[in-house]
């Protein structure tokens, strides 16, 4: 089999003022998109574990961005070509693999998903079998299920994407080998919820996620997914889903149904916290004896779409008198710019954060000492995947220390950010992550982890946003009663 390869990702946080753009994405095109996957990501899962296939694989497209604001028209129509040129050129192919978000919106479409799928599906179609791996925060939609032939979900929070993308792999040669007709079915749920239970090790997400897992194993079952959709995404029939593969479709109807029912009646669960106000977060924090304590800003959660530039947190700390070390990174290019030019040693005054999160934080002026700076370069995550790194500075304040980012990048939620400025993490007293669930990372050095109920384009009160074109009923910003499957 001659099969095609692809990627796409970025996840839009609707509530960011910043748009995503063409700059924001990392491309690669033909050939390259197989010979350089990240070994640890979906891609490059997938791939190994179709190493041993009687397969040969062609790149397209891979392109990826960190999560944001929605794309701008021009980039989404820029995308939609070129992966449309990349599979023109592929001759006889059996079939495609692409990885997307499912979550991810344009200015004037916001369902760029699914948009990309019927792209797909016309090019090739119907006959050539298409199989897409979404990230479990998708919004699922039936113009997406029309679209694929299957489609599967990540399993985990924080997601395993290797593991993912050798799934699918699994999924596709079970059914390619066996010539099996997989039936799907997708449940809607309307419901939505905040980050606060997202992580699937624990709690009533894992709970959700084991119930899929279990049903897996009927023979019956090709693939269930669950998917707790990206809540900042403010877009028409927005909401949680279950999509499940069978062998037939009355298995696969009441497979859904089952998961679905289970959602449901657990979505008071779904919506506890343990979120405390930013006044009780520091005080807390500042008080713990053991040492690092990981402070999660739910509000500006960059991995989930924030610009990273909310100064709260930091207003808040300097109303203490902090007894220990206190770690925060700020995205600040304006005052990277400041502090760069001042040089390390020099006693400054700067204008910090604020500027993309106008409208949720404060813009702080903060004097104090530049102490270090560290350059550009690649980020390299535990599992082999490699992300670009900008530029940073350490510009301290008393007990404050931050961090402040040239630009977006996935060190901010990563120790050797502070341990490239030369920061001993592990005598710090705290440390501000700009997530939600991403703290995998800091385990090692935690003593006690601590959600800060702060605002933002991420903050976890999804009713205070000014929705204006998700779909209602919805829970639980609307009535609803007796809703079954």
């Amino acid at each position: 089999m001659k099969i095609a390869v692809a990627g796409i990702i970025q996840e839009t946080c609707s509530f960011s003022p910043v748009k995503t753009t063409l700059r924001n994405f990392k491309i690669s095109l033909g050939d390259e998109v197989v010979l350089s996957a990240d070994a640890g990501g979906v891609i490059g899962g997938f791939l190994s574990a179709m190493e041993h296939s009687c397969c040969s694989f062609t790149g397209t497209l891979n392109a990826q961005a960190m999560s944001g604001g929605s794309l701008s028209s021009s980039t989404l129509l820029f995308l939609r070509k070129k992966l449309l040129n990349g599979l023109g050129k592929v001759r006889g192919f059996d079939a495609v693999f692409i990885s997307l978000h499912g979550a991810m919106a344009s200015d004037d479409e916001p369902d760029a998903c699914g948009l990309i799928l019927e792209d797909v599906r016309k090019l090739v179609g119907s006959r050539c079998f298409v199989a897409v791996e979404l990230d479990h925060h998708a919004n699922v939609t039936r113009r997406m299920v029309s679209a694929a032939d299957v489609i599967a979900g990540y399993e985990k929070q924080p997601h395993d994407l290797a593991v993912s993308g050798a799934k699918m792999a699994r999924v596709m040669s079970d059914i390619l080998k066996c010539g099996l007709k997989p039936h799907a079915s997708l449940v809607k749920i309307p419901m939505l919820a905040p980050q606060d239970n997202f992580l699937t090790s624990s709690g009533p997400m894992k709970e959700w996620f084991s119930l899929a897992r279990e049903m897996e194993k009927d023979g019956e079952v090709i693939v269930a997914s669950t998917f707790p959709t990206q809540p900042w995404l403010d877009a028409p029939d927005n909401g949680w889903s279950c999509l499940v593969y069978a062998d037939s479709p009355e298995k696969a109807r009441r497979c859904a149904e089952q998961l679905a029912a289970k959602a449901w009646r657990m979505r008071k669960e779904f919506w506890h916290s343990e979120r405390l106000p930013l006044s009780e977060t520091i005080a807390a924090a500042n008080s713990e004896p053991k040492g690092l304590v990981v402070i999660s800003d739910t509000g500006d959660a960059v991995l989930g779409g924030a610009p990273g530039d909310n100064m709260s947190i930091i207003a808040e700390m300097l109303k203490h008198d902090l007894n220990g070390t206190a770690l925060v990174p700020v995205v600040a290019p304006d005052a990277f710019a400041k502090a760069l030019a001042a040089g390390a040693g020099s006693k400054i005054t700067l204008s910090l954060g604020g500027r993309m999160s106008a409208g949720f934080s404060p813009r702080l002026k903060i004097s104090g000492t530049v102490r270090a700076f560290a350059g550009a370069g690649d980020f390299m995550f535990d599992d082999g995947r490699r992300r670009p790194k900008g530029r940073s500075a350490l510009f301290e304040h008393g007990n404050l220390k931050i961090a402040i980012l040239e630009l977006r990048d996935y060190s901010i939620n990563h120790p050797s950010l502070y341990q490239n400025l030369g920061v001993d993490v592990e005598k710090a007293q705290m440390v501000v992550l700009k997530t939600g669930s991403n703290f995998q990372y800091f385990k090692e050095y935690q003593s006690r982890l601590i959600r800060a109920d702060s605002p933002g384009p991420t903050q976890s009160d999804l009713t205070a946003f000014k929705w204006e074109k998700r779909s209602r009923p919805l829970y639980p910003f609307d009535g609803i009663k007796n809703w079954r499957p």
